[in-house]
């Protein structure tokens, strides 16, 4: 969109010379345009536990999980889409996966412990995306993943982006976290 008209100074391209008000005026004039910039944003999330330090830790992981929601929640205050793409794996599913079938309990806490490691196996191949989206559902949906992450040891961020680089909207920008 052109946003006005100025005198021509060396350097500008020439695709942007205003040709009406050079001949009006028998000077160079230059169209001034207003910055396109695509509104929203894919928050990439690094949650792998060999990107974390255990000396570290919890507080670089928190420190993340807080940089991603502040970076949702101003996005959303904007009326920008926003969208959620990370490697670790949801606490909530691995808790609802490793009840027994039927009974919701375990005999024994070692059954509950081996239960509770293969349900996180399954929930470690699987990255978690929220697709980019507006409104206050969509903020809270990420605000309510971001507290249930957790630091996972399956699939690295290199190849979340590869395998799911087609869930990211085309139109935003891509901001990571690491």
């Amino acid at each position: 969109r052109i946003a006005g008209v100025r005198l021509y100074e060396r350097g500008d391209p020439l695709n942007h010379i205003h040709w009406k008000a050079t001949a009006r005026t028998g000077t160079l004039h230059t169209r001034l345009h207003d910055p396109s910039s695509v509104a929203g944003a894919t928050i990439l999330l690094d949650f792998g536990k060999s990107s974390y330090s255990p000396k570290s830790e919890p507080y670089r992981s928190e420190l993340a999980i807080t940089a991603a929601a502040s970076v949702a929640h101003a996005m959303y205050e904007m009326g920008h889409q926003v969208g959620l793409l990370t490697n670790g794996v949801d606490a909530a599913s691995g808790v609802a996966a490793a009840d027994q079938p039927g009974t919701g309990e375990y005999g024994s806490r070692d059954a509950a412990r081996t239960g509770a490691e293969s349900a996180d196996a399954e929930a470690i191949v699987r990255p978690l995306v929220v697709p980019a989206d507006k409104g206050a559902g969509q903020f809270m949906r990420i605000w309510e993943l971001l507290a249930r992450v957790e630091l996972s040891e399956g699939i690295g961020l290199a190849e979340t982006v590869i395998h799911y680089a087609g869930n990211v909207a085309r139109d935003v920008t891509v901001f990571a976290i690491l």
